[in-house]
């Protein structure tokens, strides 16, 4: 229920005992043998603390334990819809107002965790300010951690509007950023792929919905398409969403790939049917 794992040939249930995940799943994040997930459950594995987000460390055997990320007795408290992991860092985002009872750890937080599973939670914050609204989405290239949602201030730093920047002590807006939520990025080399509801990133003509940040300005990548999640392997972007065309590629529904120049079908044309 609501968390599974597939080995290749066929599904497990991730449970400790006879008790899993009791709600939704938003986020899933890997590192080594642990498996992150958040979500808007309250209980994962029937241990304490597990509340809206959660570890489970696996064996080869599928023996799993779930643990809570508390530090001390506080752990989040609503709902989490992102998880990225740099090193023993592992970041949250969602619409919680509170981590690990730490100042300004509102919508965003960083988990710091030993091998021993102590939790030291810590707001991501310049000065005195930090999110002010929902984290949706990710993503952790080097030292920088990249943020999209429906905020419209990071930090307090003018044009950090629904996507900002954080390079470890402070909040930078992306150029002049994009003007509507967003709800998907990820970070390959030095590109900033974004997906969301926007309408204009940067104001560059073309990044409707789907814009590429190259370090200096904004670039459209693809037709007017409405994205809601995005991933990579290698040189390829994958983006999921409500469209019927895109780049002007045959059968590209829903699903498509982006080889860095054009866009192609994924599987047969037409293969997505919503």
């Amino acid at each position: 229920n609501y968390v599974a794992r597939w080995n290749g040939t066929q599904w497990s249930g991730l449970l400790s005992g006879t008790s899993g995940i009791t709600s939704t799943v938003n986020a899933i994040a890997i590192s080594g043998t642990h498996v992150y997930v958040g979500g808007a459950f309250q209980s994962a594995g029937g241990v304490s603390g597990a509340d809206y987000v959660a570890r489970a460390t696996i064996s080869d055997t599928i023996s799993v334990t779930w643990t809570g990320l508390l530090s001390g007795t506080s752990g989040i408290t609503s709902t989490v819809n992102a998880i990225a992991i740099s090193g023993a860092n592992v970041y949250v985002g969602g619409a919680f107002q509170n981590a690990g009872g730490v100042s300004g750890a509102n919508y965003v937080a960083r988990a710091t965790i030993s091998d021993t599973i102590s939790v030291t939670w810590t707001g991501l914050l310049s000065g005195t300010f930090g999110i002010s609204n929902t984290v949706n989405a990710i993503a952790v290239s080097g030292a920088n951690v990249y943020i999209g949602g429906t905020f419209t201030d990071a930090g307090g730093v003018s044009g950090a509007d629904y996507i900002a920047r954080w390079d470890g002590s402070q909040w930078h807006a992306i150029g002049t950023g994009v003007d509507d939520h967003v709800r998907a990025l990820v970070v390959p080399g030095t590109s900033v792929y974004v997906g969301g509801d926007f309408a204009d990133a940067g104001s560059m003509r073309g990044t409707n919905h789907l814009a590429r940040w190259d370090g200096a300005r904004w670039r459209p990548v693809g037709d007017e398409i409405v994205v809601s999640s995005i991933a990579v392997s290698g040189t390829d972007v994958y983006v999921g969403g409500a469209f019927t065309r895109i780049g002007g590629v045959s059968g590209a529904n829903s699903l498509a790939r982006w080889d860095g120049s054009q866009w192609h079908a994924v599987g047969s044309p037409g293969a997505i049917t919503g």
